[in-house]
């Protein structure tokens, strides 16, 4: 698990990232593979939920990565904003 929190949250002044940049650091994670987009949530305040998956051609498993923005919603509450 990654923490984002001294990169989005400031309190009041907190920033949510966008879907690209949510994007962006799951591509350098796993380093080029193909992604497959799950879901993604979106509220008032932009996207709180965004699961991706890639498949590892040496195992054959998927691996399932996921952000969630710190805060409570119908999937669950999460402390700090997270993949």
């Amino acid at each position: 698990m990654i923490a984002f929190a001294g990169q989005f949250e400031r309190g009041p002044q907190e920033r949510i990232p966008s879907r690209e940049e949510v994007l962006e650091i799951i591509s350098k994670l796993i380093e080029g593979d193909e992604i497959e987009h799950v879901r993604e949530k979106y509220d008032d305040s932009g996207l709180y939920l965004f699961e991706v998956k890639i498949d590892d051609p040496e195992t054959g498993e998927s691996v399932h990565y996921e952000y969630r923005r710190k805060g409570t919603y119908p999937e669950g509450a999460t402390a700090e904003t997270v993949i």
